[in-house]
């Protein structure tokens, strides 16, 4: 046994300990990423509007990169075109009609189709907010993308939700995802609704049985900081 052969003095190796993903399934497991990271990616829309400049941009004369010469007898000239990099001044609104699929939707449909999002999770974890923002905005058919899309994140956010795992940052992805497909949802409610009504139920049903929690907790403390009697 192993009583027998210990040895006193000698240490023994238990080997490493891993901390499972969920204690338990009565229980809410974080994500581990700091208040910071979450929180900036549900307030970017508002860190960005701060962050602007007070005085409007100014516009610099771009030199082209060729300048095109007129030569004489003695010397040569530069001459520009006089509308030159006007057109680049002028925004464009980026679309995926051309574009290959990204990392993010690449892995989501994967993730979508095996039922488990561990790496999907991952990913997230590895991006920084505005990257994450960019992606939730990029899919579904604003911007020449599908419904399906927006489907695939409804799956992703109801299993996690499910699994009370990375609550938080759940929570920040919920809040981004509805905000910012708030017409799509308005336009495909016939696609989409099913699915939206169960992750608000869901969403209601967590958030109850955390707040109990929540209440039963502050109580015991107040009670316990009374002076007994």
């Amino acid at each position: 046994t192993n009583g027998d052969n210990y040895i006193e003095g000698e240490e023994m190796d238990y080997g490493e300990y891993c901390s499972p993903n969920v204690l338990d399934t009565d229980l809410l497991s974080l994500s581990g990423l700091s208040r910071s990271h979450w929180y900036t990616l549900s307030k970017l829309d508002v860190i960005k509007e701060r962050n602007k400049p007070t005085d409007p941009p100014t516009k610099q004369k771009l030199a082209p990169f060729f300048l095109p010469t007129q030569a004489d007898m003695n010397s040569f000239t530069f001459s520009a075109p006089e509308d030159m990099g006007s057109d680049r001044t002028q925004s464009r609104v980026v679309t995926r009609h051309t574009q290959e699929k990204s990392p993010f939707l690449s892995l989501l449909t994967s993730c979508n189709k095996s039922g488990d999002y561990t790496e999907f999770l991952d990913l997230i974890k590895d991006m920084g907010p505005a990257a994450i923002d960019a992606e939730i905005r990029l899919i579904g058919p604003d911007l020449g993308g599908s419904v399906l899309e927006l489907e695939m994140f409804l799956d992703f956010l109801i299993k996690t939700l499910e699994l009370s795992n990375n609550y938080e940052l759940v929570q920040a992805l919920m809040d981004v995802f509805l905000r910012v497909h708030t017409s799509a949802f308005s336009m495909h409610g016939d696609v989409l609704g099913t699915k939206t009504q169960i992750l608000m139920d869901l969403q209601d049903k967590t958030w109850e049985e955390t707040a109990n929690l929540m209440r039963f907790s502050l109580c015991m403390i107040q009670f316990f900081k009374k002076p007994t009697v």
